[in-house]
């Protein structure tokens, strides 16, 4: 017996061993196929940070498990992240990781997952991941490594995103704990599932639906997979506190679906249906006291297909509801709703919409509203009325708002409308009933981070052609506004998204648009929070403005008229006239964000008498681009034509903007300024540390941030200054002038003075050109010397040329004596040289002009040479020396 229990425990032991062994050996087979299957189906990246393997967690079968694994996208989602879980465990058929088939699983564990599914705004999605088959219609299909044969699904602190950009639509869900049971490889089985989440959320166009909601699921199927069809035993599906509990049957078809099903949900208090209202729910909730029942039911029995509707009848009812918050000292009361979606089966545009009541009344005013739609899918046909008196001041009393949202007011309404979208798109009003008053008086409204909000009286009436507002007196902020005038379609607007049409007078006497879109003003030049604004593409609405003070970033704009249009996303502005920057300007130009993500903005100006000093106070990018006229006095006149696409804080793009244009003054006072202050140092002429020029014109262009000058002169006095060159975004510079001296400078020899200027305006590198100054100034003494020494243009006289002897004495005495007098007359501009341009200038002539002198020196002894040899042969010839 010993003997059998010791051979007993050593194979017990040598099994254990064996099975922790294992996974080691077989790890690595794991892993590789794997990573060869991700590879084979997936068009993503795959990772995760370790694979371990246990045959004895879950013995007889064994555990896979995945740490820290991802799958993110690639190509158009590249760095999204579509799954991320700290663990996935699955378990797994022993016997089919030994052999050589395929891996079967049974259950999946995902911990901690967080996937995100994103619908980009052309329809592509991100998990679009598995690799096209090119091969499938010519081999057959092989066989995966893996065989699932699931009956246990688990996921535990999951985090779910869906993000639709083409439908305008997110959704959102945290702490999701979900459980499936079943045996999915049976032709029948009963599926067991669970679902419990918190902090759940559903917008549609940034409109919240579901908000911080809890849900809750409890439902047991009974699945015929082979049939298709599913029936439902004990099932509840829980919103916050409302739950419904539903049964019957949903069945499969090749188009469609089949089923009869109920819904129903016990009367419940009306606190509990309240718990579905995102901001009541969010508010002290538990301390919420309320009144009143809520009934629910529904059917649905038949088809579901694309051309079928099966009949439904669904009904809502709330009787006698109120709610009030313990520490306030209002309540809502009265509250009654009655609503129904019908339809008898066959089609979807058999459905009716009737809601006849869902009216409240809040401090003794009653207010109510009707609606009824039908034929909704081929000719909608509805009507509605609203009618009652609003005092928004009691919702302060009824609703605790943050301190920072304020309301005020009273709106009255009394409306009616009766129409069907066919005629409404016609515009054949005459079938169209419709009538009624909108009134508000001393509404205030103040919302969180927004400047306060005042409508001290609004007057609209409502046709069925066009909501008419006869009278709108507000102020929003610092700002008043005041405006009157009708919108046309607005019924199409509504309901289909059509174009809105209309005209506006508005008129203002401070409209302060910094405080409108949100940039705060103590910050003096800040506009990072400002954004883009988009311009809607369905509507067309014209402007007509009188406006007497603009404020814009910095800019003060004054008496501002004109007329704004809006239209396919573009706002055109045409002949704005307004007095800006201590002059007059006319503007016409449009601000287009037809293409949302890239804005543009083209302008046409014509500024006259704007003040230099108020221009690059109020105007950044200008002082950015022409900084030289930063510290200039006087007034300019300017005409440009510009177009930018725009950065996301409403300004333009100086990386691609390009312009055109000249700016002109009768009056400019230049002083202060780093290049001119360092010629005059060089020129030793003060004039140029303060210039006052009278009537410049600069042509100028602007081409992706580099702004390039034509040439023009600065007249300083009665020297000019003739420039031309380039200015970049980083203020460096690239120009060229010459500076004309007055006569008699630099000892009379030197009147163009070459400069260039490079570096930056407030570190610039100023160059003379002193060697261009001096061979010109040289080629003028030449011209005069030697004419003045001659004595004429031919050197020497008819009398010596008669006879051949004195000739050579003359000529040789004539070029001694113009040699003597170059070097005399060198000495003399030397020693006159009044300033240490004018010595450079003087000794560089004096060496060029006896250089040139002993030339012509040799050239008249060749010229005389030349006649006694014509009058030895006879020529009568004249041939003269050159001077």
């Amino acid at each position: 017996m010993k003997k059998i229990l010791k051979i007993t425990g050593i194979v017990v032991v040598a099994l254990f061993a064996l099975l922790l062994i294992l996974p080691f050996a077989f790890q690595g087979k794991i892993v590789t196929l794997f990573k060869s299957e991700a590879n084979k189906m997936l068009n993503a990246r795959v990772d995760f940070d370790k694979l371990s393997l246990s045959l004895i967690k879950n013995f007889p079968n064994a555990s896979i498990e995945l740490r820290d694994f991802s799958l993110s996208g690639v190509g158009e989602f590249e760095g999204d992240t579509l799954v991320r879980a700290r663990t996935i465990g699955a378990t797994v058929d022993l016997a089919s990781i030994f052999g050589s088939g395929g891996i079967r699983v049974s259950r999946v564990l995902l911990d901690e997952p967080v996937v995100k599914a994103m619908v980009a705004a052309d329809g592509s999605v991100n998990w679009d991941v598995m690799k096209p088959d090119a091969n499938a219609a010519e081999e057959p299909e092989s066989k995966s490594s893996f065989e699932i044969n699931l009956k246990d699904v688990r996921i535990r602190r999951g985090e779910m995103a869906y993000l639709d950009d083409s439908s305008k639509m997110s959704f959102y869900t945290k702490n999701l704990d979900l459980r499936l049971k079943g045996d999915f490889t049976a032709s029948a089985s009963d599926l067991d599932f669970s679902l419990t989440t918190d902090g759940m959320y559903f917008y549609m166009g940034n409109i919240p639906y579901v908000s911080n909601a809890e849900v809750g699921v409890d439902m047991v199927l009974s699945a015929d997979f082979d049939a298709g069809k599913y029936t439902f035993g004990k099932n509840t599906i829980r919103l916050n506190a409302v739950a419904l509990t539903f049964d019957g049957w949903l069945a499969m078809l090749d188009d469609g679906f089949d089923m009869e099903l109920k819904v129903s949900m016990p009367t419940l208090d009306f606190k509990n249906v309240l718990s579905l209202v995102p901001a009541l729910y969010a508010k002290d909730f538990q301390q919420l006291a309320a009144a009143g029942k809520l009934t629910f039911s529904g059917e649905a029995q038949g088809k579901y297909t694309g051309t079928t509707f099966p009949k439904m009848d669904l009904r809502l009812e709330v009787a006698d509801g109120m709610f009030k918050y313990p520490d306030l000292p209002r309540s809502l009361d009265n509250i009654r709703i009655a609503a129904s979606v019908t339809n008898p089966g066959g089609t979807i545009d058999r459905t009716v919409i009737d809601v006849p009541r869902f009216s409240f009344t809040l401090a003794g005013n009653p207010f109510a509203v009707t609606l009824r739609v039908v034929t909704p899918e081929s000719d909608p046909a509805f009507m509605a009325t609203a009618q009652g008196t609003i005092d928004l001041g009691m919702v302060n009393q009824l609703y605790p708002l943050p301190d920072s949202i304020r309301l005020d007011g009273v709106l009255t309404a009394d409306v009616s409308l009766a129409a069907k979208m066919s005629d409404i798109e016609k515009e054949n009003y005459s079938q169209v009933r419709g009538e009624g008053n909108i009134d508000v008086k001393g509404m205030t409204i103040q919302p969180e981070g927004l400047p306060t909000v005042t409508i001290s009286s609004a007057r609209a009436s409502v046709t069925p052609a066009a909501l008419h507002l006869r009278e709108l007196a507000m102020k929003i902020g610092s700002s008043d506004i005041s405006a009157a005038g009708s919108v046309s379609n607005y019924l199409a607007y509504a309901l289909k998204d059509e174009t809105l049409t209309g005209t506006l007078s508005v008129n203002s006497n401070l409209l302060n648009l910094n405080e409108l879109m949100g940039e705060d003003t103590t910050a003096g030049t800040d506009t990072t929070n400002l954004s883009t604004v988009e311009i809607p593409k369905n509507l067309r609405l014209s402007l007509s403005t009188d406006l007497r003070k603009v404020l814009f970033q910095k800019m003060v704009l004054e008496n501002v008229s004109g007329r704004v249009e809006a239209a396919d996303g573009i706002l055109d502005m045409k002949q704005l006239r307004m007095n800006a920057m201590g002059g007059t300007m006319e503007a016409n130009g449009t601000y287009n964000t037809s293409q949302p993500l890239s804005p543009r903005m083209g302008v046409t100006l014509n500024i006259k008498n704007a003040s230099f000093g108020e221009t690059f106070k109020q105007m950044d990018f200008i002082r950015i681009l022409v900084p030289l006229f930063e510290k200039t006095g006087g007034n300019f006149s300017l005409d440009l034509t510009m177009n930018a696409p725009m950065n996301g804080n409403l300004t333009p793009d100086l990386t691609r903007l390009t312009a055109k244009g000249a700016l002109s003054s009768s009056d400019i006072r230049l002083q202060d300024v780093r290049v001119f202050d360092i010629m005059s140092t060089l020129l030793k002429d003060d004039r140029f540390r303060k210039i006052e020029a009278r009537d410049i014109r600069i042509p100028f262009s602007i081409e992706n941030g580099l702004l390039s000058t034509s040439p023009f002169d600065l007249k300083i006095g009665t020297t000019n200054v003739h420039l031309e060159g380039t200015t970049n975004l980083a203020q460096e510079i690239d120009y060229k002038a010459t500076v004309n001296l007055p006569h008699g400078a630099a000892g009379g020899y030197v009147s163009n003075v070459p400069v260039t200027i490079r570096g930056t305006f407030t570190s610039p590198k100023v160059e003379l050109g002193v060697q261009q100054m001096a061979t010109d100034a040289a080629k003028q003494l030449i011209q005069d010397q030697a004419k003045r020494i001659t004595g004429s243009d031919t050197g020497l006289s008819q009398q010596i040329a008669e006879q051949t002897a004195k000739l050579r004495a003359d000529a040789q005495a004539a070029a001694d004596r113009l040699i003597a007098a170059a070097q005399e007359q060198g000495q003399k501009l030397v020693d006159a040289a009044a300033n240490p341009l004018a010595k450079i200038a003087a000794q560089k002539s004096a060496d060029v002009l006896v250089k040139q002198a002993r030339t012509q020196a040799q050239k008249v002894l060749d010229a005389a040479e030349t006649r006694i040899k014509n009058l030895e042969v006879g020529e009568t010839t004249d041939v003269a020396p050159e001077p």
